[in-house]
């Protein structure tokens, strides 16, 4: 997985969430409105989940950057040596409480 190593390497960063994806409002090349590519690179360790989020192109960007967010958390707690639970890219937007929440000043 190339992209997240991209964004790292110029900013010699050990942690690092990217996102990519069709917010909307319709479907572009065939991939449907709301489905968002989230990957996380901790200490050269990489990982990554295809997600697809209900709503318009707004709610769609909420979710995702709250599931990136817990992603990005979960894979750097998993590297703990006290076993701390990992969330996980994978993890749904209902389990991060600010999905579907608006940013300030949007």
């Amino acid at each position: 997985m190339r992209w997240p190593r991209a964004g790292a390497r110029p900013l010699n960063a050990s942690a690092v969430v990217a996102t990519t994806g069709v917010a909307g409002p319709g479907p572009v090349d065939d991939v449907p409105a709301g489905t968002v590519l989230i990957a996380t690179l901790v200490d050269g360790a990489a990982r990554s989940a295809t997600h697809r989020f209900p709503g318009g192109p707004e709610e769609a960007i909420d979710a995702a950057t709250g599931v990136a967010i817990v992603g990005l958390a979960g894979h750097l707690r998993a590297g703990q040596p006290d076993g701390a639970e990992a969330a996980g890219v994978g993890s749904s937007p209902a389990s991060c409480p600010h999905a579907g929440q608006r940013r300030p000043g949007t």
